[in-house]
Order: C-alpha cells, then sequence, then structure tokens
C-alpha cells in the first residue's frame, strides 16, 4: 500500500508539481498576438508585395524580417521575433504602395466549424497624413489548428 502511494505520489508531482512558468507570446486565452504593425517606408524597395502570407517555419520568417529591414529597420519594434512554429502560424499582411502615412490594417481572427477566417481591414485616416510613400503592413500570431486559413477583405 506505502508502495502505491509513493508511486501515486511521484506521477502527482510529474504532472502537476514540477512545472515551468513559460511566457508565450500568445496572452493567456491562447489566442491572436499581434506582433507588428506599421509601414514600410523603402518605396517599395523592400521587394515585398500587397500580400497575405502564412509562415509555418523559421526560414521563411527570418527571410521576410530581412527583406523588411533591408531599407530601415523595423521589426525592432515586434513583440516577438522568435517564434516556436510547432505552436504557432504567423499571418503577414502587406497592402500596396500609399502615397501618405494614413493608411493601416486591422485583422480580425474567428474560428469557424471549417476554417480560421483572417478579416482584412484596410483603413484610411482622411486628414493629417504626410505626403510620404508607405506600405502598412500588420503581423500576428495564432496557435496552429488543423483548420484551413481563409482571408476575407472588408474593404
Amino acid at each position: 500500500m506505502k508502495k502505491t502511494n509513493i508511486i501515486f505520489f511521484g506521477i502527482f508531482l510529474l504532472f502537476f508539481g514540477c512545472s515551468e512558468t513559460t511566457i508565450d507570446i500568445l496572452n493567456e486565452s491562447n489566442t491572436v498576438s499581434l506582433i507588428g504593425e506599421g509601414a514600410l517606408l523603402g518605396n517599395g524597395e523592400e521587394g515585398i508585395g500587397a500580400q497575405n502570407l502564412i509562415i509555418t517555419n523559421s526560414e521563411d520568417w527570418n527571410a521576410l524580417l530581412v527583406k523588411m529591414d533591408s531599407r530601415n529597420e523595423v521589426t525592432n519594434t515586434f513583440s516577438e521575433t522568435t517564434i516556436d512554429f510547432f505552436a504557432y502560424r504567423v499571418i503577414a499582411v502587406f497592402d500596396e504602395l500609399r502615397p501618405t502615412q494614413g493608411y493601416s490594417i486591422f485583422l480580425d481572427v474567428s474560428t469557424n466549424e471549417q476554417n480560421v477566417v483572417v478579416q482584412v481591414e484596410y483603413r484610411i485616416r482622411e486628414e493629417g497624413a504626410a505626403a510620404i510613400i508607405t506600405q502598412p503592413f500588420s503581423i500576428i500570431a495564432i496557435p496552429i489548428n488543423d483548420l484551413p486559413i481563409v482571408f476575407e477583405v472588408n474593404q
């Protein structure tokens, strides 16, 4: 009986007593986390076209970071640049080149039975925007699941 209690106690400690606290880029509710947003200012010289990207590995992620920083360093403001691609996928949305700083991108993610839906909303601020060529972007991390990702654009 005593041996059984010791084994049970050891298993209990293994599962519940020896956990390590880890802070992930995702919040505790295991939802979307904003990695970075803003605008590229290189007049398109970064070589990133208007697109929606699903990034699933470190090689593609690091290549994107290098491209984004090729004219002006923008990734130094990101909340995270080291991603655990066994747990998360990165969604990166880039707008077309815009004539002013008044443009931005808003992303909203939801899940239904068939898909992860990324709503992309392109926004414009009408007043007070400086006349400089920009390329808005928004980058988020989402937990991996088996559902395909679908982009829906709201203009």
